[in-house]
């Protein structure tokens, strides 16, 4: 995409986004469909993750929270609550804080 978004937490499993002051909502199968920006996202945030790990992920939630339960040793809980901090505080690369 051209211009940076911002993403933070909505609804469950929602991501609210913020393009030019408007406020849409994004949901994990956009992050999915974005898995190539995403991953790098994700890898700055749990830099123990592999690229191995990164493609077994795939950008799919649940893949996420298995990979960070085994090569972090997180409770499903813990993976989980860690997955809806990176959803609320993540923003894609130029995006303004």
């Amino acid at each position: 995409m051209a211009h940076a978004l911002q993403l933070g937490r909505g609804p469950i499993g929602v991501v609210t986004q913020l393009i030019g002051g408007r406020k849409a909502l994004v949901n994990w199968v956009e992050i999915e469909q974005d898995w190539a920006t995403m991953k790098a996202l994700v890898q700055s945030q749990w830099r123990e993750l592999t690229q191995d790990d990164l493609a077994a992920i795939d950008g799919k939630r649940e893949q996420l929270c298995q990979v960070l339960q085994r090569r972090l040793n997180m409770t499903e809980q813990a993976a989980e609550d860690a997955i809806c901090a990176f959803e609320k505080d993540v923003r894609r690369p130029g995006a303004v804080k």
